[in-house]
């Protein structure tokens, strides 16, 4: 279950995509990122969706961290949360996502989303893929 996981958010009539993406590491921390635009930003952003030991590469703002716990029986739970240094300086507020679901396979995920500070819920399958493969499929 390592390695990066992806939903495409498809919006009718949109120009641009939504990419909500989760990666798992090996010491069993996660990071997830939503992301909206073209293609070529889209490469620009997965040069920085990684961390560094304990560490968020890029803006730790957008980027949610947390560990995850896999059950082994096809059940996951995790929560991630951003970090926001000096609100003041940015619209974007400091939350925590809850996902729980099931491991489907080692290549799909089903995921509940809960925001803690919006109540915002939802449930979205995520698929494995590279970042090269992703960039391609675009």
């Amino acid at each position: 279950m390592i390695g990066l996981f992806y939903h495409n958010e498809m919006k009718e009539g949109s120009t641009s995509t939504t990419l909500s993406l989760l990666r798992f590491y090996e010491n069993g921390y996660v990071i997830f990122k939503k992301i909206t635009g073209d293609k070529a930003y889209f490469t620009k952003e997965l040069k920085t969706f990684s961390m560094t030991g304990h560490m968020v590469n890029g803006e730790p703002e957008y980027t949610f961290c947390g560990a995850f716990e896999y059950f082994g029986n096809g059940t996951i739970s995790f929560k991630v949360e951003n970090e926001v240094s000096d609100p003041s300086n940015t619209w974007v507020e400091k939350d925590v996502l809850s996902f729980k679901g099931s491991v489907i396979s080692e290549t799909e995920l089903i995921l509940k989303q809960v925001s803690k500070r919006t109540y915002f819920e939802v449930e979205n399958k995520y698929l494995k893929t590279t970042d090269q493969d992703l960039i391609n499929e675009l």
